[in-house]
């Protein structure tokens, strides 16, 4: 087995350092502008797979070329007894171009106390990536920095933890398996990816046969993110769940963009707050919030059948008062009611008679009747709902109340 001991080597700065582990080029899709860091800067790519230990040196397998080197390394990592490599304490300053990229590795691998100072490709990435994996399984990232506005980007990973740092954005993309726990950022995503199979078509069209196999239509065009999870965040502005299932979040704050959720399912939210922004729910199904508080901000939905509108509150809050949210009740009856919101799901013949509310969210329930009320924020929303009839209501919004006389 053939060894090369490594990683980082100058960039064209003169003391500033990069580091790349990879076992192949897959991360050249993966970050556009890193190939051509490498290139400009005399970065070196750490080759192979399999991480081993010899002579107290850090040892890489460089797959099946037969090649070995040694090569002094300016951030040495170190062996726990668990078996995984740690590279702690050290900073990447002022990098022209991506920091730390890990790609096609399965080792156990810990990056703590590391900052690193990226500032993208001149033309290609105006958010570089601070830290980065792609195809990496069993990573810990704790403590680290991305800064002058460096993101983390993960992709087709799992099994990694993401624990107590700041980068400007953290985006982690066709991932399973995998924590984000009290970290700052502007932005958490946890988003699908597209798959390889239909990013690696344009490689080989050229030499390529209508029965090549990479250039069939992959099954589905984007790799599901799933069980993941992002806790204990309260400094963002914004979190998203696209294209993801299984998810949760959990004791999470933001504030001035919101919670956005787009072609998810069975995500699960608790004790999180919104200030100042948006809850958005798209296309998603099977959305439970528990114990969300929502402050100056508004909820909007959109979906295509009656599947996407399946989201259920349990002790949840909208400006100081409750949400209070129904399911599967026939001719449900609320009279003299003050509510932030009042959802109704699959109650048909349900009526709202004298109740005070910001909000009505009338799902799958024909027949309904809302009247004698007083509505002072979004006003009331049908959705998969027929034969309703709002009566002597009043919608109120600042100074301008108007009253509300609507037939079937």
């Amino acid at each position: 087995m053939c060894l090369i001991l490594l990683s980082t080597l100058p960039a064209a700065s003169g003391d500033d350092y990069a580091m790349v582990i990879s076992g192949g080029d897959s991360y050249n899709e993966y970050c556009q502008d890193c190939y051509a860091n490498i290139i400009c800067t005399d970065h070196q790519i750490i080759e192979g797979i399999n991480l081993g230990v010899s002579s107290g040196l850090f040892n890489v397998g460089v797959g099946n070329e037969g090649l070995s080197a040694a090569i002094a390394c300016a951030a040495s990592p170190r062996q726990e007894s668990s078996g995984a490599y740690v590279f702690e304490g050290f900073a990447l300053n002022g990098l022209p171009g991506n920091g730390i990229m890990i790609a096609d590795t399965r080792a156990p691998i810990i990056l703590k106390n590391v900052s690193v100072d990226s500032r993208g490709g001149k033309l290609l990435s105006s958010q570089p990536v601070g830290i980065g994996m792609v195809n990496a399984k069993n990573v810990i990232i704790e403590n680290c920095i991305a800064l002058s506005g460096s993101m983390f980007r993960i992709s087709r990973s799992n099994n990694i933890q993401i624990k107590n740092d700041t980068a400007k954005n953290i985006f982690l993309e066709g991932i399973s398996d995998s924590i984000v726990d009290n970290c700052t950022a502007d932005c958490i995503m946890i988003k699908g990816a597209i798959s390889p199979l239909y990013s690696e078509r344009p490689r080989v069209l050229a030499n390529a046969t209508v029965n090549h196999g990479p250039l069939r239509m992959a099954e589905s065009i984007i790799e599901i993110s799933r069980n993941c999870t992002i806790k204990n965040c309260n400094q963002v502005k914004e979190i998203d769940l696209f294209n993801a299932e299984d998810c949760a979040i959990e004791g999470c704050t933001m504030k001035d963009v919101g919670l956005w959720v787009l072609n998810s399912q069975n995500a699960t939210v608790c004790n999180a707050t919104v200030v100042n922004g948006t809850l958005c729910v798209d296309w998603s199904k099977e959305i439970i919030f528990k114990n969300l508080s929502l402050i100056n901000s508004e909820i909007s939905m959109a979906g295509s059948v009656l599947e996407d509108f399946s989201i259920v509150f349990e002790g949840c809050q909208k400006d100081g008062m409750p949400i209070l949210y129904y399911e599967d009740q026939k001719q449900l009856e609320l009279k003299n009611l003050t509510a932030g919101q009042i959802w109704l799901r699959g109650c048909p013949e349900a009526h709202i008679d004298g109740c005070v509310f910001e909000e009505a969210y009338v799902i799958d329930s024909d027949g309904t009747v809302i009247e004698n009320s007083k509505i002072s924020g979004e006003g009331i929303n049908l959705m998969f709902s027929k034969d309703c009839l709002l009566s002597n209501n009043i919608l109120s919004s600042g100074e301008d109340d108007r009253q509300q006389h609507l037939g079937r």
